[in-house]
Order: C-alpha cells, then structure tokens, then sequence
C-alpha cells in the first residue's frame, strides 16, 4: 500500500506524523480553562480543588469523578409525584446531582454534619 497522499509531490504520511511536534501550553492555560468551564456552568465550582503540589503554585485542578466521594451504593425510592418533581427542581435549582440534593437537605436539617 503507497503511504503517499495525494499527487505526485505529497510526503508520505509517515514523515508528516513524525513532523509534528507537541506546543508549549500557554501559561496559566489549566486556570483559564477552568475559569471559562466555570463561568459556563460546566463544572460546578466544588468539584474545583487546590492542589500546592501539582506545580508549586497551588494550580487548579479538576477532581477525577472515580471515587472521589468514596465507596457507593444505589438508593431506589418510591414517593409520589409531587414529591419527587419538588425534589428534582430543588437540585436542578441548586445545580447538585441526586445524592448531593439528599446530602444538603440532610445537612439543612442537622442530620449531617
């Protein structure tokens, strides 16, 4: 199989990989991303950590989603309708996933800390 593209003078696709080279990030370009993620609401803010030992300078980071909360287990719950539409519109209001909706009522009523 020819490795050549098209036309007589093309490189073979094997020099034109090799000819690529990685660029230097932007400084501060990790920052700046998270900051537009932010701003657009695609990354909450609490999954923002600062880490003082990625670089020294306590860049931030994105906290990996794999246990990242620690071990897990599934809650099935039967309620009526109005109960569960009034709980979906409190975390679609408040931005938070199901578990963490049940976590800051728990936390609004003193149940946990």
């Amino acid at each position: 199989m020819n490795n050549q593209t098209f036309g007589p003078t093309a490189k073979p696709l094997s020099e034109r990989i090799a000819a690529i080279k990685p660029g230097n990030p932007a400084p501060n370009a990790m920052a700046r991303a998270i900051g537009i993620a932010i701003a657009n609401a695609l990354v909450n803010e609490r999954t923002i950590q600062r880490s003082a030992e990625t670089d020294g300078a306590g860049e931030a980071q994105i906290a990996t989603r794999r246990n990242a909360v620690g071990p897990t287990e599934a809650l099935n719950v039967r309620c009526p309708v109005r109960v569960k539409d009034a709980f979906r519109a409190f975390c679609d209001a408040e931005r938070l996933g199901y578990w963490q909706g049940i976590e800051r009522l728990l936390q609004i009523t003193g149940k946990l800390p």
